[in-house]
């Protein structure tokens, strides 16, 4: 028995109105975790003007949803004046599970928001949120093999990508207006974008310089990450190895920072893996994933549970994982594509163990 066709929503069925109808959808887990520690994207997209709207999220527990889910629509009520009407999900447990204070349905009941939810295992039906996940991660990919950032800073490339699909025109909007168009009734500035990844000088303000040091630097060099609004810039600063916030800056959008700028971040080693690689997430299996304090394993029924290894003799112990050198002594290797951007380290003749990260 075959399955039934999925059908393409029809120009004359699409909602109008803005907020009528809006799908959402969790993508994840997003290996590595990226620089600001989440590995899932909680994302919203508005039916009738395609605004897209993203989270980023360390886990799928229904109270982190939920919170966001309220924080984001308190924006979109007080920035379109309208009300949601129908709230469109794959109908997965961090959407339906408990919080710490109620629940997500009974939170839409008491809205009087309509959750509609997609049968199990037919994510096409929600098919322009899964369309939105491969749009934004196929954006984001090429960013981050131009620019040879590492791969953590997917959330940051992920970020622009939605700012910059935000801003082009789409065919499925009436005169092929931008969806930021389309939501705000005028046309977005474009102005103020630039390469992600490239080179950019951050000006030191002068109440930071030393009074009298004539000679001193006025300016860092920095890596562009990302937007704050239309004004201000997210850069890395590699001197300071951290993020910092910017208005004054000066770019060079041809030239990009050598990997050793990078040389502290954890898991920058690690290839980019997404649900894409395989197959789009549909279910999770694991109801832990879902809960909002997920049991714990006491280390008595850990260690019962788990049979004892046989110590290995020291004539024939396997030698321990090459340790990962030092950045700067590492070859960037352009992979082919879709394949995302990896690092891989020179290979070591005494053997170690390999660092473990800081979760």
């Amino acid at each position: 028995m075959s399955r039934t066709p999925f059908t393409s929503i029809q120009p004359s069925d699409k909602s109008t109105v803005p907020l009528f109808r809006v799908f959402s959808d969790i993508c994840g887990p997003i290996n590595p975790i990226s620089f600001g520690n989440v590995k899932y994207v909680l994302t919203f997209t508005d039916e009738a003007t395609g605004y897209s709207w993203i989270y980023f999220i360390p886990n799928k527990a229904s109270n982190t949803v939920l919170k966001l889910f309220k924080r984001w629509l308190a924006m979109v009520k007080r920035q379109s004046e309208k009300k949601l009407v129908f709230f469109h999900t794959d109908g997965g447990k961090e959407y339906t599970g408990e919080s710490e204070n109620n629940t997500f349905t009974t939170y839409l009941k008491d809205s009087g928001i309509e959750h509609d939810k997609t049968p199990s295992y037919s994510s096409s039906s929600n098919g322009t949120a899964e369309r939105l996940n491969r749009t934004l991660f196929d954006m984001m990919r090429p960013a981050l093999i131009k620019s040879k950032l590492p791969t953590p800073f997917w959330a940051e490339a992920l970020d622009t990508a939605n700012k910059v699909r935000n801003r082009l025109p789409s065919k499925s909007a009436p005169n092929s207006d931008s969806p930021h168009e389309a939501w705000f009734g005028r046309k977005p500035s474009l102005k103020h974008l630039r390469q992600f990844g490239c080179v950019a000088f951050h000006r030191i303000p002068d109440e930071t310089i030393t009074k009298g040091a004539k000679a001193a630097p006025r300016s860092v060099k920095c890596c562009f990450l990302g937007y704050i609004g239309n004004h201000l810039y997210r850069l890395w600063n590699p001197d300071r190895q951290t993020v910092i916030v910017s208005r004054d800056v000066h770019f060079l959008e041809d030239q990009f920072l050598p990997i050793s700028a990078f040389g502290k971040i954890a898991n920058t080693t690690l290839p980019l893996q997404t649900p894409f690689d395989d197959v789009l997430d549909d279910e999770d299996q694991n109801i832990n994933d879902f809960s909002v304090s997920p049991p714990e394993t006491s280390a008595a029924s850990a260690s019962s549970a788990t049979p004892a290894t046989p110590a290995t003799p020291a004539s024939s112990a396997t030698p321990a994982t090459l340790a990962t050198p030092a950045i700067s002594d590492q070859q960037f290797v352009i992979p082919k594509h879709p394949a995302p951007p990896q690092y891989l380290p020179t290979p070591s003749t005494s053997p170690a163990t390999l660092a473990t990260p800081n979760p």
